[in-house]
């Protein structure tokens, strides 16, 4: 993550949620993490007192989670599986026949302690 002004973030993933919080009225994302940053963003952001953001570094590789949990679910066979998603980095993955599901636990726990 890098702190940049918002004016030098424009066409960068955030690296996190910004939240809007209109008094009496609404509270709520107004951004989400991963939202590539645009020009039309930046009134928004002035509006909420909002000088600079952290984005995701280019350099370090970043992938959207849920372009992440895409490359993953893809890996399953749809032949027997259907996906839905995706949504907040993951798929549903739904069995459309009846059986048993086994899955190699080394190679599960392996996935999710990657890093990059």
């Amino acid at each position: 993550m890098i702190k940049l002004s918002i004016e030098k973030a424009v066409g960068k993933p955030l690296a996190h949620d910004i939240t809007r919080i209109i008094p009496g009225k609404s509270k709520g994302p107004a951004f989400k993490k991963g939202h590539i940053l645009t020009a039309n963003d930046l009134p928004v952001l002035s509006d909420m007192g909002k000088r600079s953001v952290y984005v995701f570094d280019p350099e370090k590789g970043y992938i959207h989670e849920d372009n992440a949990a895409k490359v993953l679910a893809e890996a399953f066979q749809k032949r027997w599986f259907t996906l839905e998603g995706p949504s907040e980095g993951r798929f549903n993955i739904k069995a459309q026949i009846n059986g048993l599901f086994k899955i190699n636990i080394n190679l599960l726990t392996f996935i999710n302690q990657t890093e990059t």
